[in-house]
């Protein structure tokens, strides 16, 4: 059985949505470009794709199960030379998590806080 390649489809000069095809399919909307810094000052992503991350970059996506899907604001954005991984949340992303190792780390701990917050939901109601 073959794997299709993950790709992502998209007409970006005339749509701001992308969507993603991989083992999952998820769409996501770019709401700021950002910019690259200066070679000095500039990360890259993990091997083996290493692309360079840029500085003020913002999208939006949606996180979760059909049946409990929630919009997300992911952004990058550099301190004191390092990127920063931050995911905001809620009705209007009034809750954020931010790493400055990984999206991956900013990822766990969207997690670790929301399944937290949903069990003290869970004992207020009862």
């Amino acid at each position: 059985m073959s794997q299709q390649k993950p790709y992502e489809q998209e007409n970006y000069s005339v749509s701001p949505e992308i969507i993603y095809h991989g083992d999952r399919k998820f769409k996501y909307i770019v709401i700021q470009e950002g910019v690259y810094l200066p070679v000095a000052q500039l990360h890259y992503t993990e091997a083996p794709n290493y692309f360079p991350i840029p500085d003020n970059y913002i999208i939006q996506t949606t996180w979760g199960r059909t049946s409990n899907c929630r919009i997300i604001q992911c952004s990058i954005y550099y301190a004191e030379g390092i990127p920063h991984y931050l995911i905001c949340f809620g009705d209007n992303f009034q809750y954020q998590v931010v790493s400055a190792k990984s999206p991956f780390d900013a990822s766990v701990e969207l997690h670790r806080v929301s399944f937290s917050k949903k069990l003290i939901r869970k004992a207020y109601k009862n």
